[in-house]
């Protein structure tokens, strides 16, 4: 199959190696990549081909489209297609395609096994009240990088919020939703010393079937992603994401062969855990914890 791909940045350029991997063909396109970001994904070899964004692009020669570009560029909104992959945050796209959009979102732990295998242990238990915690330091996150220019640091695409915080809300709502568009209580700002105009903390209430609490953190000494569930027995559950890169490489590995898998049977059985309804769910939180939207916020500075 073919498929086309916007971005390339770290995002993108995951998505397509594993692509090329699986055996198809990746056209990358990408609006802010520099040329040396150009000639370097030559490298890549048969199967991977990059060009330009001003070419024009007939939806029919492709199976299926990626879009990795941050929220506010979003080029999969101009360019539809019946089968489309979307990076998180969802940004405007969950709510400008149709709710039977053929589109899965980037939500890559929702295709962990050990997730899942979580979840049928909570389908057995009685949950009383869930909480997430996410975050890692912004300023290790690529070493050889400087943090003030992730697009993790630059508005509008980035903060805590936005950065992190979506992977939480979709887990919660996986788990134990769906999840209420408003939350109970929220606090996000920006409460460290790091030099960038963005929120790095963010803590969310929401009253979903049991109460729900996701943290994030980006002053974080070692990157984490846990969600810790207490029981009506009085007990817990925990489950923590393996950050080997063996098992962060077949996470994302998965999550492409089901894209793959809905790309050659596009029917709304083969959307998956990550489709629009949910995407929905977990963009009308990070839109109402937008101190612009007028909701109820505290916000640190």
């Amino acid at each position: 199959m073919k498929f086309l791909l916007f971005g390339y940045g770290s995002i993108g350029r995951r998505r397509a190696a594993i692509l090329r991997d699986l055996g198809h063909q990746v056209v990358t396109v990408d609006p802010y990549a520099p040329d040396a970001d150009f000639a370097s994904a030559l490298s890549f070899g048969p199967g991977f081909e990059v060009r330009r964004p001003a070419l024009r692009y007939e939806a029919d020669q492709y199976d299926g489209v990626l879009d990795c570009t941050p929220p506010s560029a979003r080029p999969c909104l101009r360019f539809r297609h019946p089968v489309m992959f979307i990076e998180k945050p969802p940004g405007r796209a969950a709510f400008d395609l149709p709710e039977d959009a053929l589109v899965q979102f980037g939500f890559q732990y929702l295709y962990d096994p050990t997730l899942l295998r979580f979840a049928d242990a909570l389908a057995d238990a009685v949950p009383v009240r869930l909480a997430t915690f996410g975050g890692y330091d912004l300023r290790l996150w690529f070493p050889d990088a400087d943090y003030r220019n992730l697009p993790a640091a630059r508005l509008p695409d980035g903060g805590a919020v936005n950065a992190s915080l979506p992977h939480s809300l979709a887990v919660a709502d996986f788990l134990v939703g769906p999840l209420p568009p408003v939350p109970s209580y929220s606090r996000v700002g920006h409460v460290s010393g790091l030099s960038v105009p963005v929120e790095d903390y963010a803590l969310v209430v929401l009253d979903a079937r049991v109460p729900v609490v996701a943290e994030v953190d980006f002053l974080r000494a070692e990157p984490a992603f846990r969600v810790s569930v207490l029981t009506a027995r009085g007990g817990e559950l925990r489950w923590q994401y393996a950050r080997d890169q063996s098992h962060t490489d077949a996470v994302y590995r998965r999550q492409m062969e089901a894209f793959v898998a809905l790309a050659g049977d596009p029917c709304p059985a083969n959307v998956g855990p990550a489709g629009i309804r949910r995407a929905r769910r977990v963009q009308a939180v990070l839109d109402a914890l937008d101190p612009r939207a007028g909701m109820r916020v505290e916000v640190s500075c």
